[in-house]
């Protein structure tokens, strides 16, 4: 379930009694969009206005401070410690909760201050209002560039969110809701049930309106026309009854688990999955257990990404540093052109001038001792330039032992690196993916930072690069 309107006003019932007429010892940031306040006894309320996940809370979790506060935290602390919470509300189906407190200006006069959380998705926003409305400061400013019915800026005075033509659903009458109903019947036959609650109240969010069209048809496709005379009035009844629960408050919290792991949350029952749903003790146990469990999710993805890049990369090198080591080895294997070319240097001695830089000779190697031309370095004489061809051939000769090892082991690191994407493809726990990054670093594909003392860094991904200096130097006198 989304944080819609309704859960947000289970939300504020559950901490509005206990929060009322309590003072603010100390405000941390932990995160960009995470503000905590904390209260005597080790109350502990967590306003979150991040795009995917806003909502007001109290918290259990133990979440670690930046060294140096946010400015937006430092803003906070300079106007609300201490301050004391006169009242939280909720304006009717409004995605919003507004905190109002007492607090003391800086000569110690008492004055009012206004905290708002809006929780609109990408839209999330907190803002602090003086005792006249205006904005002291906000999370997220927004400037007439980001839109231009909305600003939110420091000194503009406040307005909430334009709920356009709808009506808040909660203050819908039986009569009025028939009247729609048989007005979209008749003008848009082929409309959605679930399109037309939508489109007519404020309020909802696209679950709960399935919710309705199921417990009234058991289903939640369909067209409006197709409703029968007595699905009109179920519908009408179910639309009274959801109402009703949540004018009265008639909340529960509920999460739906599947393999174990939160995956929806919901302040009332839901019927359309066919799946059970566990009931929990309070909203902000249920909201500490989904957004943690949903974290570490999140931390797992990461970090499996971090070691699925480093093993592709890791897997790409060895696949070039193979082909450059066959290349090579194809090389040595011609490795007897020198040791022949040597021969024959030795064998005419007596007719090489110093200073020539070629010799034409018969090659006794061959069937039909054919002429061979044979490339001589002019500042050698003629002992030392056999002696170069004996040298390249004993290099070459000793470089396809050491390839051969080599090029199997970049084989079997192929072998092993792609069995390990393979594993990383699978691996659903942290640990799994603990378990695979130790065995790399094991094996040399990484090393964790030197960095100790730098948490940042503590955990950080390097992938290894060993220099084969062996290597570099047989490519070095192969190429000469």
């Amino acid at each position: 379930m989304p944080m819609d309107a309704v859960f947000l006003r289970a939300l504020t019932e559950e901490i509005r009694p206990r929060l009322t007429g309590m003072k603010i010892d100390k405000i941390f940031q932990p995160t960009r969009d995470q503000v905590i306040f904390h209260f005597r006894g080790n109350l502990k309320l967590l306003l979150c206005a991040g795009a995917n996940a806003p909502r007001a809370h109290f918290t259990r979790l133990v979440k670690e401070n930046p060294a140096t506060p946010p400015m937006f935290c430092m803003l906070l602390r300079k106007y609300l410690l201490g301050a004391r919470i006169i009242e939280i509300s909720q304006p009717p189906v409004e995605r919003l909760i507004r905190m109002e407190l007492d607090c003391a200006d800086e000569l110690g006069r008492s004055s009012r201050r206004s905290l708002i959380l809006e929780a609109m998705g990408r839209r999330s926003n907190l803002i602090l209002l003086d005792e006249s409305g205006r904005i002291i400061d906000c999370l997220r400013r927004v400037d007439s560039e980001m839109s231009a019915n909305r600003q939110i800026l420091p000194g503009l005075f406040y307005y909430y969110p334009d709920a356009g033509d709808r009506l808040p659903f909660i203050q819908e009458s039986e009569a009025h809701f028939r009247d729609r109903l048989n007005e979209n019947i008749k003008n848009y036959p082929e409309k959605n049930p679930e399109k037309f609650l939508l489109e007519n109240y404020f309020g909802f969010s696209p679950l709960m309106a399935r919710e309705i069209i199921f417990r009234t048809r058991g289903e939640t496709e369909g067209r409006i026309c197709d409703f029968t005379q007595s699905e009109q009035e179920r519908f009408c009844q179910e639309f009274l009854k959801f109402q009703d629960d949540v004018i009265k408050n008639k909340f529960t919290p509920y999460c739906l688990k599947r393999d174990g792991v939160p995956a929806e949350f919901s302040c009332l029952p839901v019927s359309q999955y066919g799946e059970t749903w566990e009931r929990y003790p309070d909203f902000s146990e249920l909201m500490d257990a989904f957004y943690d469990a949903r974290d570490r999710r999140e931390r797992v993805k990461i970090r499996g990404a971090e070691l699925l890049r480093a093993a592709k990369t890791a897997l790409e090198r060895t696949r070039r540093k193979l082909i450059l080591q066959e290349k090579d080895y194809q090389i040595s294997q011609n490795r007897e052109e020198y040791r022949i070319k040597g021969d024959l240097i030795t064998a005419n001695l007596y007719q090489i001038r110093r200073g020539e830089n070629i010799l034409i000779c018969e090659n006794f190697y061959s069937e039909n001792n054919n002429q061979i031309k044979i490339a001589l370095d002019p500042a050698l004489s003629p002992q030392k330039n056999a002696a170069a061809y004996y040298k390249r051939y004993a290099k070459l000769r000793n470089a396809e032992k050491y390839l051969d090892e080599q090029i199997q082991k970049a084989r079997q690191d192929i072998f092993y690196l792609e069995s390990v994407l393979e594993e990383l493809e699978r691996a659903e726990s942290e640990q799994d993916f603990l378990d695979i990054r130790r065995e790399l670093i094991e094996n040399g594909f990484l090393r964790a930072s030197g960095d100790k003392n730098n948490k940042n860094n503590k955990n950080k991904i390097i992938l290894k690069q060993p220099v084969n200096r062996e290597n570099l130097i047989f490519r070095a006198v192969i190429g000469c």
